[in-house]
């Protein structure tokens, strides 16, 4: 069975965006008197900067993967069409593509 890294599919953007700028604050907020004196800002500009940053996943065009085959889809759900009895399925012949664009991305945007 394929493990299924979907982009965001267990967190949002935001999430990560809010929980990233949250422990940065409290970082900041923590740090000792001494260390924040005795170190130039450069130098804790680029740690933050490094352990909070967030990289933009990275596609992979040359290896995207598109798949087509025939299918039952059902459209009992579909509000669009008229269906006497929407507590059973009501399948129609169709065509599923599926696209697979495979890309390195942080770990913060699916766990």
């Amino acid at each position: 069975m394929r493990e299924n890294n979907y982009l965001f599919s267990k967190v949002d953007w935001h999430s990560v965006d809010r929980h990233q700028r949250d422990q940065l604050c409290n970082e900041v907020a923590g740090l000792d008197g001494d260390r924040l004196l005795n170190t130039s800002i450069d130098d804790l500009c680029k740690y933050f900067e490094n352990k909070y940053c967030v990289n933009v996943p990275t596609l992979h065009r040359d290896d995207i993967v598109a798949d087509q085959r025939e299918t039952q889809i059902d459209l009992s759900r579909d509000q669009m069409r008229y269906i006497s009895n929407r507590s059973q399925a009501f399948h129609v012949p169709g065509t599923m593509v599926e696209v697979t664009v495979p890309f390195d991305f942080d770990s913060l945007l699916i766990s």
